[in-house]
């Protein structure tokens, strides 16, 4: 992180002109949670360049999403929007800001037009496409999908969002198999997709296939070790299904260890040590 602070640093000094540098040294600030400062690089950005959209969406993100100022976010992505009237950057932004605030209707329409400006762009067509379903649109949702696969047929993001998609609860049962089968291609195109991995796991558990689906949440953990999810879901099956304890307090150890506000986690955990100590006093530990 040091290193990427020195180099842009470096290439503001080396060239003023040069203005992803701003960019960049903004975002590597933020990231170091250093947001006052990454501000003022947004904001100079911004100053230098009026005509480059990413200063203002930056900045406006900045404000909507890490200060929490959402009144001077989204006035500041409304005159994003009001300057680049045919850019689709500014309508995504404004989408997923209304899309936290539970705007999902405003959101919709937002999305909608970000991916009419941009049709083959993933971002915007799969943020459209999930504000489809809160309106259980599921085949314009579906249609989506399938277009932007066919514009990128190797994109293993996709076939992950798209698998999803058949997951929710009003389709799994019936779409089981078209779910197994994004995700197990997604895998394919990419075996380190841990986001494919956990979900082929809660596909097998979903069908009590238990081992396979401890094995493919242990495949998600391996490629991304922070994962609470999926340690919770083998703390479930170890908990609830096969009834291992000792295994199942492991897992929802690992879990608060990497996010100790897991409800789910500390509901389950307490349960748990309630039941192994009454079977210690009962003698049947």
């Amino acid at each position: 992180m040091k290193d990427d602070l020195k180099y842009n640093q470096f290439s503001i000094e080396l060239d003023e002109s040069y203005s992803l540098a701003y960019n960049n040294y903004g975002y590597t600030l933020r990231d170091e949670k250093r947001l006052e400062e990454s501000k003022r690089w947004f904001k100079k950005g911004l100053a230098l360049y009026p005509n480059d959209i990413l200063y203002y969406t930056n900045t406006a993100t900045h404000y909507y999403e890490y200060e929490k100022d959402t009144k001077t976010g989204m006035d500041m992505i409304n005159r994003t929007i009001n300057q680049f009237p045919k850019v689709a950057k500014g309508y995504y932004y404004r989408a997923h800001f209304h899309e936290i605030a539970k705007n999902y209707q405003l959101a919709l329409k937002d999305a909608k037009r970000a991916a009419q400006l941009e049709p083959h762009n993933t971002q915007y067509g799969v943020l459209y496409a999930i504000l489809l379903l809160r309106f259980n649109r599921y085949n314009d949702a579906i249609t989506i999908f399938n277009k932007l696969i066919e514009t990128y047929p190797d994109n293993s993001y996709l076939y992950v969002e798209r698998g999803r998609l058949y997951m929710i609860p009003q389709l799994i049962q019936q779409y089981w198999e078209k779910a197994f089968e994004n995700m197990t291609k997604a895998v394919a195109l990419k075996s380190d997709n841990a986001p494919a991995h956990f979900a082929l796991g809660f596909l097998h558990g979903y069908r009590g296939e238990n081992e396979k689906a401890i094995s493919q949440y242990e495949k998600a953990i391996y490629y991304q070790p922070d994962y609470p999810h999926a340690y919770h879901n083998i703390a479930h099956i170890y908990h609830l299904v096969q009834y291992e304890p000792s295994k199942a307090l492991e897992a929802y150890n690992k879990v608060l260890e990497i996010d100790p506000t897991f409800h789910s986690s500390i509901i389950n955990r307490r349960q748990l040590l309630s039941q192994i100590f009454e079977m210690r006093c009962s003698g049947n530990l």
